[in-house]
Order: structure tokens, then sequence, then C-alpha cells
């Protein structure tokens, strides 16, 4: 009997969520209370009409979001909900047409772009379509008075150290205001921009680049109680941002998908609305973002404890890339330190002594890998910090092996660290076919990459922590 009231109850839910005039099926869609409804509102901004798409998601309270379509030229176009839920907009500016189709789906919204031009040309010209997300009238997600403490420290992403608040980044200041300023102390607005794209330094007069880099074109937010997250996925992107309207941005990359026969390009993106799981989230994206063009090496620890760098066209014996290090002169890994995978594709491997402790991740993008180790000295005293490193193998030397070259760079190898301080370590292991001229120019841009980057730091928790 409670069962069947349980039912009867979501089923008037659903009936009053769908509203009026809604047949017998799509009243059964919306009885998921994940599925999400949309709109679209025309907003006057100065002489601009904005094209504002609207997201309600019924099980999370008060939940209310909404896209800008699209910061850039186009103007507020016309939208049409279709039976099934979805909605469509379709915009233009000159012989450039643009249709946004967006289709609810449980604990999501897919996002689908295409965009017809006349020619090449012309439609390259607006691959950097830019979507604002705003979060300000999300109850529970919107800052509630204080900006950064409110909505920022809330904003996440994944790094090589997994899901990672923005709190727990290093944000710099928009160099256009005094770093004194109060949208600087701490600062309101950043980039991120993900590993494989270049860091090009902080700029003179915009907002500031985090070294913090995202390993996946993924972005979002969580509740402030904690309870929920929604978050923003795509393919491939330059860059990703959280701005000043409580908003969040991909900047896709949609070159890759111009279609020259057809004359246009088809992309795609995904809202995601659930409750706050950041693994299953991760899941979700990876299923419906499958990375491949973004990773070539693969990684596995050895029963040594040495990390094996695969690739799966090399057929020689893989070369195996050994790290160590020291503090105060005793080593801080050994063989009984053991390789850890984790789900968003990092191993870490972690290690202590008298003196302090260490941690070091390792993860692949394409044919790199990228290492980095952080040492604490948890003494009372100053301490010296050393990395040790090797590449060997069966058929590997200074030279690679058979038109494959490898090579391990560090941007540095020592460091004294004062008592109570961390110090991170930054290595990259290069890893393709070619000469050691293409070896050089891989290390020559990867050092150029971490002048930009500067500074960057993975910190431990405190000790017992």
């Amino acid at each position: 009997m409670r069962r069947q009231l349980a039912a009867v109850a979501l089923l008037a839910l659903g009936a009053l969520y769908a509203g009026p005039g809604w047949s017998a099926s799509e009243v059964a869609v919306m009885n998921d209370l994940f599925v999400p409804r949309l709109n679209l509102e025309k907003r006057k901004h100065g002489d601009r009409l904005l094209s504002m798409v609207q997201i309600e998601v019924p099980a999370i309270p008060g939940f209310l979001c909404e896209i800008w379509c699209y910061e850039g030229g186009f103007g507020g176009g016309e939208a049409q909900l279709q039976p099934d839920g979805s909605l469509i907009l379709k915009q233009n500016t000159g012989d450039v047409e643009l249709t946004s189709h967006f289709v609810p789906e449980h604990q999501a919204v897919l996002f689908n772009v295409e965009v017809k031009a006349p020619t090449p040309a012309q439609a390259m010209k607006i691959t950097g379509i830019n979507p604002c997300w705003q979060l300000t009238k999300a109850q529970g997600f919107g800052h509630d008075g204080d900006f950064v403490e409110t909505f920022v420290n809330q904003c996440f992403v994944y790094t090589i150290n997994g899901f990672t608040l923005f709190r727990d980044t290093t944000r710099f200041p928009d160099t256009r205001k005094p770093d004194d300023d109060p949208v600087n102390t701490p600062p309101w607005v950043q980039i991120y921009p993900p590993v494989w794209a270049i860091h090009g330094g902080q700029p003179e007069a915009f907002w500031g680049i985090s070294t913090d880099r995202p390993i996946y074109s993924l972005i979002g937010c969580v509740s402030r109680d904690g309870r929920y997250l929604t978050a923003l996925g795509w393919g491939k992107s330059h860059s990703l941002s959280q701005g000043w309207h409580d908003c969040l941005h991909i900047h896709p990359n949609l070159v890759p998908d111009y279609d020259v026969q057809a004359g246009k390009f088809t992309s795609h993106g995904k809202f995601y609305f659930m409750e706050n799981e950041p693994n299953k989230l991760l899941a979700r994206y990876l299923a419906d973002f499958p990375q491949d063009w973004q990773t070539e090496l693969l990684l596995r620890p050895t029963t040594r404890g040495n990390l094996l760098v695969n690739r799966a066209n090399l057929a020689l014996q893989p070369p195996r890339l050994r790290i160590g290090a020291q503090l105060s002169g005793e080593a801080l890994l050994t063989r009984g330190n053991t390789w850890r995978r984790h789900l968003w594709g990092t191993l870490t491997r972690e290690g202590q002594n008298a003196t302090g402790r260490c941690k070091v991740w390792a993860r692949p993008f394409g044919d790199f890998v990228d290492v980095c180790m952080t040492v604490a000295n948890d003494s009372q005293t100053m301490a010296r910090a050393e990395v040790n490193s090797d590449i060997a193998g069966a058929g590997w030397d200074s030279d690679g092996a058979d038109g494959w070259v490898t090579g391990l760079f560090w941007e540095q190898t020592e460091a004294e660290i004062e008592p109570g301080e961390q110090q991170t370590f930054r290595g990259q292991m290069y890893l393709s076919e070619g000469t050691t001229d293409a070896l050089q120019a891989h290390e020559e841009a990867v050092r150029a990459e971490w002048e930009h980057a500067q500074p960057f730091r993975l910190l431990l928790p405190p000790p017992g922590g």
C-alpha cells in the first residue's frame, strides 16, 4: 500500500511539472524529475537582443540556469519547443546559419551545434562559438553575497590530481586592475587552459590564467549544501573559464569537426545535473566523450615499482621510467611504495622518511607523460630534496631505438625546503617516432611552457591529514 501511495504521489508530481496540454507519454517522461525542462527567453541588453536558453531541473530544489547563446555576433534568433521536450534555436549573421538543438535526457541536456556557410572560410570565422552558462538564478549554486566564497570556491575541474575545487587551484589577478583591488583579493575570475593547450603566461590586460591545468574539457559547480553538482562537458576545447556572472565557459575547438564536402561543421556538448558524486560524473562524461584522440601513451606500474610507458604501435621493448627521491640524504621512495591507479587516468605513488613525505603524479597526454613530485619537509630544520630518475630498457639509450626517441626533462631536480614547507618538482617524459632533433624541439617547447606556467604546486595534506 505504501508503495502504491508513493507511485501515485510521483505521478501527481509528474503531471504537475509537465503542465497542462501534455500527452500521456510526455507526462510519463516528466515523472523522472531529473529530466530537465527547457525554455527560451529573449532579453534586451542595451541595443542588443540576447537569447537565453533556460534549463530547469525539478529534482534539484530551486534550480534554474541560463545559457546565453552566444557571446559574439549572433542576435536573438528564433526558438521552437519540440514535442519531445527538446528546443531548437536558429540564428544567423550574414550568410552563416547556426542551429542549436538542446535535447533533455536523464540528468543531462545534450547540446548539438551546427554551422552552415557558403564557403569554408566563412564557416571557420565563427569557430569561436562561446556559450555563457550562468548559474545566477540557480538557488544554492549562484553566489550568496560573497562571490568567491559562495560561488567560485564551489566550482571545479579535473586536474592531474583528480576532482579539484577552484579553492585548491592557483589563481592569478586580473591584470586590468591593481593586485590589491577587491576583485583581485582573492581573484574573482580565471582562465584554465587544458594540459594540451599552450599556457601563454599572464596577459597584460585580461583575466588571470591559472597554472592548474584541466585534463578534460569538463567544468562544473557543487551546490553550497554539498548535495548536488552540475557541469558542462565537451570533447575538445581551447580553454575553460569562470567569469563574473556566476558563469562557466568552455571554448570548444570546432575546427576538427568541419566537413568540407557538406560545407558545415557539427559539434556537441552536454550539461549534467546530478547528486554530488564526482566519480559518477566523470564516468558518464568519459562514456559521452571518449578520449582516444587525447591519449596515445599508456601507463602501468610493474611489480618492481617502476612506471612502464607503452605505446600501442611500438614493437620494441617499451622504455621504463624510474623515479626516486631523497630528503636530507635519505630515500623517500622504495620498492615497497607501489603505484596506485585512479579513475581519472593518473598514477600516484607516495613515500616518506623520518624528515618528510613525498607524492608522485604521472598522467599521459598524447605523446608525453606529465610527471610531478611534491616533497614536504616535516622537520624543524632546513632540508634538501633531490629527485633522481632515468629511462631504461632493452634497446634504449640516449639516442632512442630504431627511429624512436624518448627523453625525461625536469624543471629542477633539487631544492632547499624550509621547515614545514613543500616543493613541487615538475617533469615530463616524451616518447615519439623521430630524431633527436624532434626530442630537442619538444624539450625547448616544454621549458618555454614551464616559464609561462609559474608558479606550479601540488600540495600534500598536513602529516596525518
